[in-house]
């Protein structure tokens, strides 16, 4: 409790000035950085503790309003606490797959002690298995027909690909995709990797399923590069995030069309939710892999049964770590 009265106090120190519509600013990125170290080094001594903190920090965030400081610094440090209790490696036992079509299904678990963790920015998940073996091989071969049946960046038939399963009212993803992060990681290994986009709308952001919705009708019409164009255009700053609204997304397509595209045939796929099962579908392939909050990434390969689940957003350094322990000659 004392650690997280200092948390809390060092919030609210720097909240007093107030915020009409909150921005993030470099001193948020500061603190949660700063706080994040200390959480991680407590939880590495004494992870009782941590989890013992967990359940009340919980309870502050949802004390605030989404577009206030507290909202913002809290909401990344409960993240993060998640995301040191979540297991973040998944590796398949058996290198031969048959990959068949997506099916949804309910994850099962040998585990005796599993935690189900519900947030105002996370799902709820199935029981949380307590080590990566109790993961089945028909999940990575969803994951491979995932990426073969969606819009991909770069290489469409790269070995190896990112997932980021995403949200498009969520801060955290808007600025992963400002970063270019994964744009970088792509250009590092040229041909051998490629992008895939999942939705993970949270419950908590009512708008984000109806923008990947939009982001589909659009790439049905015109293609991989047009979901792009749309993904960048909702995620650009200063324009449609946090907001997209059907009048944002009209916006949004006009700002993108060039007087080719079909207006009356997006609006009709918007207002119809034409891709809400597959955005569903997309979702609940998260939650089976356990994906617990987003920007989540999986980094895939796609021929020998082996994955790697990354909860929360990291830089491109990281990535390169990451990758050359999973695949050291790439």
């Amino acid at each position: 409790m004392k650690y997280l009265f200092s948390l809390l106090t060092s919030v609210f120190l720097i909240s007093s000035f107030g915020f009409a519509a909150y921005s993030p600013t470099a001193i948020d990125a500061q603190l949660i950085s700063t706080f994040s170290a200390n959480i991680t080094q407590m939880y590495t001594n004494n992870p009782s503790k941590v989890a013992a903190i967990a359940p009340k920090l919980q309870i502050i965030v949802n004390s605030f309003d989404e577009d206030t400081r507290e909202h913002y610094v809290l909401e990344a440090l409960y993240m993060h606490i998640t995301s040191l209790m979540m297991p973040t490696t998944m590796i398949a036992d058996t290198v031969t797959v048959t990959v068949s079509s997506p099916t949804v299904v309910t994850p099962t678990t040998t585990a005796t002690n599993t935690t189900t963790v519900t947030t105002n920015t996370t799902t709820t998940s199935p029981s949380i298995p307590s080590t990566a073996s109790t993961v089945s091989d028909p999940l990575w071969a969803r994951l491979v027909d995932f990426v073969n049946s969606h819009y991909t960046k770069w290489n469409p038939d790269a070995q190896f690909s990112l997932i980021e399963f995403t949200d498009f009212q969520c801060p955290f993803c808007q600025q992963y995709h400002i970063n270019g992060t994964l744009d970088s990681v792509l250009q590092h290994y040229g041909n051998s990797v490629n992008v895939a986009v999942a939705y993970f709308p949270l419950t908590t952001h009512p708008l984000a399923a109806q923008a990947s919705n939009a982001v589909e009708c659009v790439a049905a019409q015109w293609g991989s590069s047009a979901f792009y164009a749309m993904k960048n255009e909702l995620f650009r700053a200063g324009n449609f995030f946090l907001q997209p609204t059907r009048s944002n997304l009209m916006k949004a397509f006009d700002t993108l069309n060039s007087g080719s595209w079909d207006k009356s045939a997006y609006e009709a796929c918007v207002d119809n939710n034409t891709y809400g099962a597959k955005v569903s579908s997309s979702k609940q392939l998260g939650i089976d892999i356990w994906v617990t909050g987003t920007p989540t990434n999986v980094f895939l390969n796609k021929s020998t049964g082996q994955y790697k689940v990354i909860q929360w957003a990291i830089g491109v350094d990281a990535w390169i770590d990451i990758i050359a322990e999973l695949e050291p000659t790439l």
